[in-house]
């Protein structure tokens, strides 16, 4: 609720780590290559996935070889200000590759991830590091939703506030007892909808744009 222009939520899943997802998203960054693992999913869910490469072109520039996840999420949830997130897109949902990124790290249902990284030399871009987030169950869920709207950021019935920190986000209410629309939210992947992973969240155009410019990128 505290994004402009955007209305609050009344069911955002708090996210907290998971080791499987975690394990999954490393073996990929671990491949060194471009794009995103088509084999990512687990037994309990569809699996989500955000990969960025971030690289110079200056053989001599170590790049620092240690992550940076701060900017890197940041750079990631900064799309829909970037590319100008509209409302309207929220339910039923409308994917858009340039905010793809953003759509999934604000995903309601979406209440696991896990991480993964790699510092590698790559023959034309140089040095180069991926990042690899895995969210389950997996968002941007065409004809979806979201989040359920709300005057506020609150918990519906069904949820309750994960920390007292903060209240907004929720978890399941083990004492729940009623007609819960969303009664078994892991099985968000028997929906109707269509499910789509975001790929290259930047046109053809900029890509070439930044393949041909002589400084450090992220894609």
């Amino acid at each position: 609720g505290y994004q402009s222009g955007l209305p609050a939520a009344a069911n955002m899943r708090a996210l907290t780590w998971d080791d499987e997802l975690a394990t999954v998203a490393q073996r990929w960054a671990d491949q060194c290559t471009d794009g995103h693992d088509k084999e990512r999913s687990v037994s309990r869910f569809h699996v989500g996935q955000n990969v960025a490469l971030v690289w110079t072109y200056d053989f001599e520039d170590d790049l620092h070889d240690e992550p940076d996840w701060d900017s890197q999420i940041y750079a990631w949830y900064n799309e829909a200000t970037e590319f100008h997130f509209k409302s309207a897109s929220i339910s039923p949902f409308r994917f858009s590759k340039k905010l793809g990124h953003f759509t999934q790290l604000v995903w309601a249902d979406t209440y696991k991830i896990g991480c993964g990284y790699a510092y590698y030399r790559q023959s034309v871009r140089g040095l180069t590091k991926i990042y690899v987030c895995n969210y389950g169950p997996g968002g941007n869920i065409i004809g979806g939703a979201m989040y359920e709207q709300s005057p506020v950021p609150t918990c519906r019935p069904g949820l309750v506030p994960a920390t007292s920190t903060y209240s907004g986000l929720c978890d399941k209410d083990p004492y729940y007892v009623g007609d819960d629309e969303n009664e078994d939210l892991e099985d968000t992947f028997g929906s109707s909808a269509t499910h789509v992973v975001a790929q290259n969240p930047y046109p053809t155009s900029y890509q070439t744009f930044l393949l041909n410019s002589p400084a450090v990128h992220t894609v």
